[in-house]
């Protein structure tokens, strides 16, 4: 079974990087994302207080709790915007004591269970669904009668191996997490979504332990012809870390409270993949893969999808990359040409030079004409821009501020 990309760019793809995990190491502080501000917080621990590692520091989002990932003091709260979203992200201060004591299983475990203890376990140990963004609580629908899972671990963009990392380090985990919510939902099939690479022939077979994997090829990006995969198939999409996240949650009673990140880039002179904990400031991450020279920027999520963050700022939760950019001579950008080569590649059909061109209007007919809001924000057409217009990052910011209430 294969899945083929069509439309989009043809990227360069370098996998020469160590695929073990670095082991997390624990900061001296962290910035630690509480949630969006809209997210109904509420705050279960205040600055000044103490917290251990695994305490509640909030609830956010129908009682989906926020853990702490190191044991400290709250020495501050505060709000910041992200250019790329249209709302403030709440963040914790918390300055670490140097103690990484454990201690789950912080609620009852057992082999199995139905579906509303599953469900219960999901919410309350905040498990986050990377492909989407979100938590894996809010992607679950019992009513819904599921024909398969769809175990996503397709790495489409330069500088980032993460989900295959994670494959490749926590096979069985991974495995067992899906098998988990299959037995518990009476999901009959499981498949496992993968781009062939020397990293994942082991894994090019029609099946491995009763899982079947469909081979994802062709352009970049492959997500809109994933979704339309999924929404065919009648399919539960998860991702590999979320999988993994559930089996310890299932069997160990512990909560997520770290992730997979690809640190790499031509400024980062020893690139790996990091098991991350949830706030950990960029700077701690850039010193440990030895981040060189004058910095142009450092992008969260991926080079073409993702945003440009502070060294002082934290990850999200669902950033499975930290791209880091070095300073170019050249990086100089031109008046659009007319060639079309950003409508060409887009796998929405769009026209991201006319979105531009009326990016300074405020016109939301205008903005619907042009079908602004179906963009994935893939930034193919920034890739092929040859005049190296930020084409991606533009229509974010006007949709943005069309729709999401954010600044132009």
């Amino acid at each position: 079974m294969q899945i083929i990309a069509k439309k989009g760019v043809k990227l360069f793809r370098d996998f020469y990087i160590d695929m073990d995990i670095k082991p997390y190491s624990v900061p001296k502080n962290i910035r630690l994302p509480i949630g969006f501000e809209n997210d109904k917080i509420e705050m279960i621990k205040n600055i000044g207080d103490r917290v251990e590692k695994f305490d509640i520091i909030a609830y956010v989002k129908n009682g989906i709790p926020v853990y702490s990932s190191i044991s400290g003091k709250i020495t501050d709260l505060f709000s910041n915007a992200v250019k790329e979203y249209s709302q403030k992200i709440k963040y914790a201060v918390i300055e670490s004591d140097e103690r990484d004591t454990p201690s789950y299983p912080l609620w009852e475990v057992k082999g199995n269970y139905n579906e509303e203890e599953l469900l219960e376990i999901i919410k309350k140990s905040a498990i986050v669904n990377e492909p989407f963004s979100g938590f894996l609580n809010d992607f679950i629908n019992p009513s819904t009668k599921y024909q398969k899972i769809i175990i996503d671990c397709v790495d489409d963009q330069p500088y980032d191996l993460s989900k295959t990392a994670t494959l490749l380090n926590y096979q069985n985990e991974v495995f067992e997490g899906a098998k988990i919510l299959a037995r518990t939902f009476k999901i009959p099939k499981i498949e496992l979504l993968i781009m062939k690479n020397f990293r994942t022939e082991e894994f090019i077979k029609s099946k491995i332990d009763d899982i079947d994997i469909v081979l994802v090829k062709g352009k970049y990006p492959a997500e809109p012809e994933i979704v339309q995969y999924a929404h065919k198939n009648t399919a539960l999409r998860v991702g590999v870390q979320c999988c993994k996240a559930l089996y310890r949650a299932a069997f160990f009673g512990e909560p997520q409270i770290s992730h997979i990140v690809t640190v790499w880039g031509d400024g980062a002179l020893k690139p790996a993949n990091c098991e991350v904990l949830n706030g950990t400031p960029t700077k701690h991450l850039l010193e440990k893969c030895s981040a060189n020279g004058i910095l142009e920027r450092v992008v969260a999520g991926g080079v073409m999808k993702g945003y440009v963050v502070s060294t002082e700022s934290s990850l999200l939760r669902w950033d499975g990359a930290l791209t880091v950019m070095p300073l170019k001579k050249h990086n100089k950008t031109y008046h659009c040409v007319n060639c079309g080569r950003c409508a060409e590649v887009c796998p929405m059909e769009l026209a991201p030079y006319f979105i531009l061109r009326n990016s300074n209007k405020t016109s939301e007919k205008i903005a619907k004409n042009l079908c602004a809001g179906m963009c994935v924000y893939c930034g193919a057409c920034s890739y092929i821009c040859p005049s190296r217009q930020p084409l991606g990052q533009k229509i974010r910011e006007y949709n943005n501020f069309l729709y999401g209430g954010g600044e132009k």
